[in-house]
């Protein structure tokens, strides 16, 4: 398997892998908790709020109307008060009552208990309200078992909260509301369903649903439980019905709106509250009467307005086709601005899908898709970091070939170093050449020499590019480095000298390896020069080359020459002796005028480290230096016995022969007053 498969897979499982983990932690679960909530409050399709239903609230204003005589009664009201609400309500013509109450502990006095759930099992529009296993206290037992049926009017008032405290399901078995919608809760699905909420009390009140308070229908429901106590004392189910139809309806004001309707009746008074199903929140509000949540639910089974969740595991399919999508388009388009397109595309449609789909009552919790799609355009974005390092890595080492490693990286991290076009910059040039090797290539076979050669550059190349220098080109078996360029480089003249003694210490070494395999021996010459040049990108709009050109580059190519004529190996122009003057030693060679210019420069042979250098050559270099003085001073009888000396310690010297010879004429034939010592050079 290629490598890059390895890492589309590698970055691949590490997305899947952070999915999963997103998904299955529930943090998705809490975004999507939010978006619903939003989604609720600024829904795409309202619907209708249902017009035959009311809400009855036990709220400030009821309870201090109660409170006053000729009630004196204070909260919790004895459940006589609550057999008048229910005897209000029913002559008020309430089409069902459902109480939002739990009445589990047996009342202070008995007969309370006894008369309440005379009224209501006397009443079958009421639905009581109960906790699993257990209903009103005062159906329990004997009473149950004469009244059959009452079972079937106790919906439980349990509330499903999700772990931020806010209730968004409802679980609709056996549940108050489903008790309340009667032949309604035949249509609606058996699980826990999502609700879509209509609002606040306010909102609701807005849109005609009435909100009203209890203490009216108690305090008239009051008068009428008197009357029937008085005729009917025995408090059996049937005395109240008989009562109830003895006694007066009740007409006008307040009493119509109840009139027909399914009438929700619960608390909404600080003083009421006795636990979290009291007050609780909501996606449209922050605390709303607990009664408002069993009146969603039979809204939403009456109209139809339930809300059906998409399981969580479709939508962990879902966000893994999205992430593999956007993977696979990435792979496609290497362009990331065309995969961020294409994810920016499906995150809108998520949103939007999960918004318009939440109209028609079906919940696709967004999150963890759009996970799925964030995290697809994060591997893509990985895998195409991975593979542009890589791609800089390869270019790292193909350019590794020709330059150092410091400036290849200047090159990636500062691409603006290499100035498009030319700049005049001080540098410093490098050209090395093989002494022969015309004759050389005439005697090999073609093979023979393209091994050579390559051998060759493969042993010296290194020598520039470790010193900092930019490998230039290969020209046949030329070699030119630039040193100051394109990164900046101090003292790029003394680095340049460095490597070219590494580069002549090591031919002895390469001529052993070569003299085994090849059956030759090579010689170099070398030229150095510092100074003013172009540097930048050269050529057609075809091809280009990072090099230098100018008069500088152009004597370090006649140093490289003039070696051939002078016996010498390197030779350096007089600003690169400056630059590095102290560090290496030299001896002058000549003021030297090369072919086509009028203006001669002084250059130098580089010779050594101090520290490498023995005694004899330290007094040949003394007795050289001498006589090089004298001569230009045209003391050249003096100079002819700096030479002399010189001769007798190296004898073979092409240099300390020539400028013998040259002053012993010029002492028999002193040269004219303008005479400067200058050593024409004809020959390019």
């Amino acid at each position: 398997m290629k490598r890059g498969w390895q890492v589309n897979l590698a970055i691949g499982g590490i997305g899947l892998l952070v999915l999963l983990a997103f998904h299955l932690s529930g943090r998705s679960q809490y975004v999507d908790w939010a978006l619903f909530d939003w989604a609720e409050q600024h829904p795409w399709r309202p619907r209708p709020v249902p017009t035959n239903s009311a809400l009855v609230l036990v709220d400030e204003f009821s309870l201090e109307a109660i409170a006053r005589d000729p009630y004196s009664a204070k909260w919790p009201w004895p459940r006589t008060y609550f057999a008048a609400m229910v005897a209000g309500l029913h002559q008020a013509g309430a089409q069902r009552v459902v109480l939002d109450f739990i009445f589990l502990e047996p009342a202070e006095e008995a007969e309370n208990d006894a008369i309440f759930a005379a009224y209501t099992a006397a009443c079958p529009e009421v639905v009581l309200g109960g906790l699993a296993g257990k209903g009103p206290v005062f159906w329990a037992g004997e009473f149950g078992a004469r009244h059959a049926g009452l079972t079937d009017r106790v919906g439980l008032v349990d509330a499903k909260f999700d772990e931020d405290n806010v209730i968004r399901t409802y679980p609709w078995p056996n549940s108050l509301a489903e008790r309340a919608s009667g032949e309604a809760r035949k249509s609606v699905p058996t699980h826990t369903p999502l609700l879509r909420w209509y609002g606040g009390l306010g909102a609701l009140r807005q849109a005609g649903v009435p909100v009203l308070p209890a203490a009216a229908f108690v305090e008239q429901g009051y008068e009428i439980l008197g009357k029937i106590s008085s005729a009917h004392p025995d408090y059996t189910p049937e005395a109240v019905t008989a009562g109830l139809a003895e006694a007066p309806e009740l007409h006008g004001g307040i009493f119509e709106k109840v009139r027909g309707k399914v009438v929700f009746v619960g608390v909404n008074a600080a003083g009421t509250y006795s636990s979290a199903y009291d007050l609780v929140a909501t996606p449209v509000g922050s605390k709303d009467p607990g009664v408002l949540v069993h009146w969603t639910a039979w809204a939403d089974a009456v109209g139809r307005g339930f809300i059906r969740e998409v399981p969580r595991s479709a939508m962990l399919s879902l966000a893994l086709m999205l992430g593999a999508m956007i993977f696979a388009a990435g792979w496609r388009w290497p362009r990331l601005g065309l995969t961020a397109a294409l994810a920016g595309l499906l995150g809108v449609a998520t949103l939007g899908g999960s918004y318009l789909g939440l109209g028609h009552g079906l919940w696709l919790a967004p999150t963890s898709p759009l996970a799925g799609v964030v995290l697809g355009l994060l591997c893509v974005t990985g895998r195409n970091f991975l593979n542009e390092q890589g791609r800089k890595r390869e270019i790292q080492a193909i350019f590794g070939s020709y330059v150092s490693a410091a400036v290849v990286t200047q090159l990636l991290h500062h691409p603006d170093a290499i100035k498009l076009g030319g700049e005049k910059r001080d540098l410093t040039v490098f050209f090395s050449d093989l002494a022969g090797f015309t004759d050389l290539s005439e005697k090999m076979e073609p093979e023979q020499l393209v091994r050579l050669v390559n051998f060759y550059f493969n042993e010296t190349s290194p020598f520039i590019i470790d010193a900092g220098g930019y490998l230039d080109k290969y020209i046949g078996d030329a070699i030119m480095g630039v040193f100051g360029s394109p990164e900046p480089l101090a003292n790029h003249a003394l680095a340049a000298c460095r490597a070219a003694l590494a580069y002549r210490d090591h031919l002895p070494r390469m001529n052993v390896e070569l003299e085994r395999r090849e059956g030759v021996q090579l010689a170099v010459r070398i030229g150095i020069n510092t100074g003013p040049m172009i540097v930048g990108n050269l050529g057609s709009e075809r091809k280009k080359n990072y090099t230098v050109i100018g008069d500088t580059v152009n004597l370090a190519s006649r140093l490289e020459g003039a070696n051939k004529e002078f016996g010498t190996t390197i030779l350096i122009g007089e600003e690169t002796e400056r630059q590095m003057r102290g560090e290496i030693l030299v001896r002058p060679i000549a003021r030297l005028r090369v072919k086509g210019k009028q203006q001669a420069v002084q250059t130098y042979e580089l010779v050594g480290w101090p520290a490498q250098l023995g005694e004899s050559q330290r007094a040949f270099l003394t007795a050289y230096a001498e006589g090089y003085a004298r001569f230009m001073e045209k003391d050249f009888r003096a100079a002819s016995v700096a030479f002399g000396r010189a001769r007798e310690i190296v004898p073979g010297d092409r240099m300390v022969a020539k400028y013998f010879d040259w002053a012993a004429v010029l002492t028999e034939k002193p040269p004219p007053g303008d005479w400067q010592g200058i050593y024409q050079l004809d020959a390019k």
